[in-house]
């Protein structure tokens, strides 16, 4: 039997991989599915995968000030070893998915191990010729002392 967060990943994968069918997922169905892939593909550290994934105006920000666009996220991933996703809610405005929910991780970030607590994360996602990329990530996580 395979655990939640593989399971989790390939509903994700699949209902992503769909478009059409995407169309008549609720926001927070695709919501959802949309996160898990950007957290998988960042975690497994496939930047051609994860590349083609975030969008080319892709930016990220975090709580301590750092921030990255999609060229220089894509040089440095993080290291992310597991993570747990609760309370999302999602939004949706026709090709536009907005997502805001608490990630709980063991994660590196330039070589900065964070809190591995609950923190709100943001992120917007949207539907484009290519499929479904992530436009903007806001991470609200700190790094440990």
């Amino acid at each position: 039997m395979l655990r939640r967060p593989a399971r989790v990943a390939i509903v994700a994968a699949l209902l992503v991989s769909i478009a059409p069918s995407t169309a008549a997922a609720s926001p927070k169905t695709l919501g959802s599915a949309l996160v898990h892939r950007f957290l998988q593909l960042v975690k497994q550290r496939d930047p051609a995968r994860l590349g083609a994934f975030l969008s080319p105006g892709f930016q990220i920000q975090r709580a301590d000030g750092s921030r990255e666009s999609r060229d220089s996220y894509l040089k440095v991933l993080p290291i992310i070893r597991s993570y747990r996703v609760r309370g999302l809610r999602a939004t949706q405005s026709g090709d536009v998915v907005v997502a805001t929910y608490e990630v709980a991780s063991n994660q590196i970030v330039d070589g900065k191990p964070y809190k591995a607590g609950f923190a709100p994360r943001i992120s917007t996602f949207q539907r484009t010729p290519a499929g479904w990329q992530i436009v903007s990530h806001a991470n609200f996580n700190t790094p440990q002392s």
